[in-house]
């Protein structure tokens, strides 16, 4: 069995390495040879920059996407785990044949129990991290958000996005990205745990266990593959990958 993982390609946003547009259709491709490969792929958070469903209206700068998904899942099983920037879900996401987890979502594989979260709820952040997340899943900051227009919701949305993204700029990258939640999960019997969020590529053993962090499709243009094997992570445009071996 291959499970594909890719995360953290905040379609939307022209701050990456390449346009919003460009990053798309290198997804296409991504999606062209997954699918003549993958049993299962899973979408673990920020695929977009920013999304919130309304009842009524569809963001017309990510239709195209969510064709290629629904093609894509109509045919491959497909899980997509909510990051911070795509937490707002409500069934449309699910209509596309994808099922949806609002936290994680695990799965055992050759009698090992694999965790997969976006990672951001468990990682240590400052207070303003913390304030952020908890207006974002309160039901009446999304009550009243939802009574915005969406073209000027999705640039408020874009503004802190933006504002998000220069602050964590100034931060340095973590040379290794594995947060101590990680280490409670696999002594709660976890073989294999799987984040988002950092963008930062890194794969590696902790004692026997393995931990990947799924770097990006913004900046480095990583995936990763795990079957009852191995675990591999991709980077797509230097044509290369780290691969190692379960040890039990």
């Amino acid at each position: 069995m291959k499970i594909y993982l890719i995360s953290d390609s905040h379609f939307g946003s022209d701050r990456g390495k390449l346009p919003s547009r460009k990053r798309e259709e290198l997804f296409f491709e991504f999606l062209r040879m997954a699918r003549s490969d993958a049993d299962l792929l899973i979408l673990l958070g920020d695929i977009f920059d920013f999304w919130f469903e309304y009842k009524h209206v569809i963001p017309g700068h990510y239709f195209h996407i969510l064709k290629e998904l629904h093609d894509f899942a109509s045919s491959i099983e497909t899980h997509f785990v909510g990051g911070n920037h795509d937490l707002w879900v409500d069934g449309f996401i699910e209509s596309l044949n994808i099922s949806v987890h609002r936290e994680s979502f695990e799965f055992e594989l050759d009698g090992r129990k694999l965790f997969f979260a976006h990672g951001d709820k468990l990682r240590n952040t400052d207070l303003g991290g913390k304030t952020v997340r908890m207006i974002l899943s309160n039901k009446v900051s999304i009550g009243l958000f939802s009574l915005i227009h969406p073209d000027i919701a999705y640039e408020i949305a874009r503004f802190v996005s933006n504002a998000s993204r220069n602050r964590s700029s100034k931060e340095e990258a973590p040379s290794n990205p594995m947060p101590n939640a990680a280490v409670e999960l696999f002594e709660e019997g976890y073989s294999l745990v799987a984040l988002g969020h950092t963008h930062v590529p890194y794969l590696d053993y902790w004692n026997d266990k393995i931990f990947l962090s799924t770097g990006d499709w913004y900046n480095v243009f990583n995936y990763a593959v795990v079957t009852e094997s191995e675990v591999s992570l991709y980077w797509y445009l230097e044509n290369r990958k780290k691969t190692i071996k379960w040890k039990s």
